[in-house]
């Protein structure tokens, strides 16, 4: 990964041709079934690092998308190992149930107060969030069209952050159904409408990476061909979609007590993650990519191996057999060579400034 030295840390540098690379990776209180700051590193000599750590992240930003206390804590063992502070976007998504009045203010400065906190915790942390994360899959349609009061919600949340952070990048990720509905072709508009208003409106608000996420319905080609068609020609020049590609094999409709990995989960998310690599090959719009999801803390009983599906949730990208063998080691080391392109099965194009 190229570094820059900034006041004595290393941050990720934002040179055209790095990627954003980041993954839900939600959180739990059970440390049996966490992910830890291991599910993140690589060897530095795998890409060559002249660091001067052994370790680097294969990741280029964290995603908050649980307790923010934990990602505070990444954040800093990250720093430790590897010398790299990765920015963070911080999940604020109270827009989406509060609406656009008093109350979102009153939970907007809450937000602040909260992250002050953990930069007084965590002193690696800088100032102002890096980035604020406004939410997944917030339902936009309705059968009658456009939801115009959580547009306005959404638009009011964008201004509050602008205001308070202004160089804060916002990011939101919506349902598939909201880029494509009415849409005869796909399974689950449920009649909902007004997508061609939801992208002019989205193309009109002061966000700057949005995404949306399908994993069983809709495959590459058409996924990009409604992007293309719907989504593209409302979005201003200067922002910027995230692919979400699917590492969660058997997450739904797999047998319990089946064997799933090493093996076929491997093999279906490999050639996920290859399309969705060409696709950002050929595609400037895209910034980078939210990889669902890092690992499957959806178990009940951790003694059991997750590769035998022991409670129908599947697999997440990091999930180990009892064997001590990588549930799916294929797709792992793509998606782990991507920051340094040094093995990817298919070559990253040039990507544009990703920090603001």
């Amino acid at each position: 990964m190229a570094l820059l030295p900034i006041a004595g840390l290393t941050l990720p540098c934002s040179a055209a041709s790095r990627p954003v690379l980041t993954s839900w990776a939600y959180t739990v209180e059970n440390k049996q079934l966490m992910w830890s700051a291991e599910d993140w590193v690589v060897p530095a000599a795998a890409s060559g690092s002249s660091s001067g750590f052994a370790e680097e992240p294969w990741q280029s930003h964290i995603l908050a998308v649980g307790n923010a206390t934990y990602y505070a804590a990444l954040s800093a063992e990250l720093l430790k190992r590897t010398g790299v502070l990765l920015p963070t976007l911080w999940q604020w998504d109270a827009w989406a149930t509060l609406g656009g009045g008093a109350s979102l203010d009153t939970s907007w400065e809450a937000f602040i107060a909260r992250y002050r906190e953990l930069v007084t915790e965590f002193p690696q942390l800088p100032a102002a969030p890096w980035g604020v994360f406004l939410g997944d899959e917030p339902n936009m349609l309705t059968p009658d069209g456009l939801n115009q009061s959580k547009v306005a919600s959404l638009e009011r949340a964008l201004t509050l952050v602008r205001h308070s952070f202004p160089n804060a990048t916002t990011y939101a990720n919506f349902l598939y159904a909201s880029f494509a509905c009415p849409d005869a072709s796909y399974c689950c508009c449920a009649g909902r409408t007004g997508s061609s208003a939801l992208a002019a409106a989205l193309g009109g608000m002061d966000l700057d990476w949005l995404s949306s996420d399908e994993y069983y319905d809709v495959s590459t080609a058409p996924y990009e061909a409604t992007y293309r068609s719907n989504l593209y020609p409302h979005l201003r020049a200067d922002q910027r979609v995230l692919l979400v590609p699917f590492a969660a094999y058997c997450e739904l409709g797999c047998a319990k007590n089946s064997t799933i990995a090493p093996g076929p989960a491997d093999e279906r998310c490999a050639a996920v993650a290859r399309d969705y690599l060409a696709w950002a090959a050929r595609d400037g719009r895209v910034a980078g990519f939210a990889i669902y999801r890092l690992k499957n803390l959806w178990r009940t009983d951790v003694t059991r191996d997750v590769c035998h599906n022991p409670d129908g949730t599947g697999l997440g990208l990091v999930d180990v057999c009892a064997s001590g063998e990588a549930a799916a080691p294929k797709t792992l080391a793509l998606w782990q060579s991507v920051l340094s392109n040094a093995t990817a099965a298919v070559p990253v194009a040039p990507f544009f400034e990703i920090n603001r």
